[in-house]
């Protein structure tokens, strides 16, 4: 473990989404730096996930304050007059680095390391920009980012989406070209490359990685598991993760019933729920489904508080198939080469943001072979429900053909060496 480097990380970390906060702490196994600044939102999140995987590093976690819009935190916030503005007001680099309430504490925090880490995700995007709750956890993001710019630190991006960005251009044009000495990161080689390419962004400053949880520290691995499932118990299983709202999974209920049934009798099948965050973002629908379905298992995040990363690799290494919405649950699958589906939702009233992520990844998981994407990406839950359930051995057999493969093999060892590569710039030795 170097001790030579101090490194600050800044990201969406603090999201009780499995996927962030995993490919967080994959992130800082993988660069296996002692020292190292968290600049989170959600600092008591932030603290048990430090707990519990990182103990070993000189942790300090920093928490991100902003002053409410409306407050007055400085003069030159004073309501402007005289114009109207014709679209929605862009903020500036400046204008959230004036609503900064710890501005001095983050300042400080930034002097003290050598390299700050944008940690790798899909939030910068006009979703992320324009959603009323994520707009401030998006700038409580990029604010290290600007005060790292000023003290002349260097900037180092791992394996993010970018766009799309829509009539929240202006802003990320301002954000990223008032960045200076960094490197950027995409994980994918459809359409994030071309988004940064329209804010001016250079090619030899964007490198293409694969996703952060592509591969998973083996040390991570090697942490014991939770008594959250026993799938030893349950024999063959699917594994679900559904996030659909709650009165949308209802109407889909009469299908679920059938699907339960039949690929248990069929194909002796049980159900093992497998929900990536809290509340709405699974557990409400796990808790439901446990209700009404048969032959069905749910993995409870209630004893542990998060869904720890060496349990949700496990349970999807073993299962039979995945069918999934989230692109993570995707990523496992494919990384560990377990057959699965995604069933993609829609963000900002289409398909782009998460065609862009889902294809991107098997576009350099199979590089080199023959694959139709609609073996893996799918639209409709209930539809996909009936075509799981009739063409369950096809399925399979098709993606383990795949798997199989010399080219997927030779792949993933390319995409762990440049991950690899990119990991050793941060701190060339």
């Amino acid at each position: 473990m170097r001790e030579d480097i101090r490194i600050g990380i800044t990201g969406p970390i603090s999201e009780t989404n499995f996927g962030d906060y995993a490919m967080f702490v994959n992130n800082l196994y993988d660069i296996d730096i002692k020292s190292v600044t968290v600049f989170s939102y959600n600092k008591s999140l932030s603290e048990v996930i430090l707990k519990d995987y990182c103990v070993a590093y000189d942790i300090k976690a920093v928490e991100v304050k902003l002053y409410h819009p409306k407050e007055k935190c400085d003069e030159q916030l004073e309501a402007k007059v005289g114009f109207y503005p014709f679209n929605s007001p862009t903020d500036t680099p400046l204008d959230i680095l004036l609503r900064i309430a710890n501005i001095d504490e983050v300042r400080a925090h930034i002097r003290d390391i050598d390299v700050l880490i944008v940690n790798g995700g899909g939030y910068f995007n006009h979703l992320w920009n324009n959603s009323l709750w994520r707009s401030d956890m998006l700038k409580k993001i990029i604010v290290p980012m600007l005060i790292a710019k000023q003290e002349k630190k260097k900037v180092f991006f791992m394996g993010n989406s970018f766009g799309p960005f829509d009539s929240s251009e202006e802003f990320f044009n301002y954000i990223f070209n008032y960045m200076r000495n960094t490197i950027y990161a995409v994980r994918d080689r459809m359409y994030s490359s071309v988004y940064l390419s329209r804010l001016g962004i250079k090619k030899n400053s964007i490198n293409f990685i694969p996703d952060d949880l592509f591969f998973i520290n083996n040390n991570i691995l090697s942490f014991p598991l939770h008594e959250m499932i026993d799938i030893h118990d349950i024999g063959k299983y699917i594994v679900l993760e559904v996030y659909y709202p709650l009165k949308e999974i209802k109407e889909y209920i009469e299908q679920l019933k059938a699907f339960s049934e039949n690929i248990h009798s069929k194909y002796d099948l049980s159900i093992v729920f497998l929900p990536f965050d809290f509340q709405r973002g699974g557990m409400w629908q796990g808790e439901y489904l446990s209700t009404v379905l048969r032959n069905f298992y749910l993995c409870s995040l209630n004893s542990v508080g998060y869904l720890p990363i060496q349990d949700a690799y496990h349970i999807i290494k073993n299962a039979e198939i995945v069918l999934c919405t989230r692109y993570h649950a995707m990523v496992l699958a494919v990384g560990v080469g377990v057959p699965v589906i995604n069933t993609i939702k829609k963000v900002c009233d289409d398909h782009r943001y998460y065609f862009n992520k889902n294809y991107g990844l098997l576009e350099y998981a199979f590089d080199g072979l023959q694959f139709n994407e609609m073996d893996f990406i799918r639209i409709d839950f209930p539809s996909t429900l009936k075509h799981i359930e009739e063409n369950f051995s096809d399925i399979l057999r098709v993606q383990k053909e795949l798997y199989s493969s010399e080219q997927y093999k030779k792949n993933k060892e390319y995409l762990k060496k440049i991950r690899l590569e990119h990991l050793s710039r941060i701190a060339p030795k």
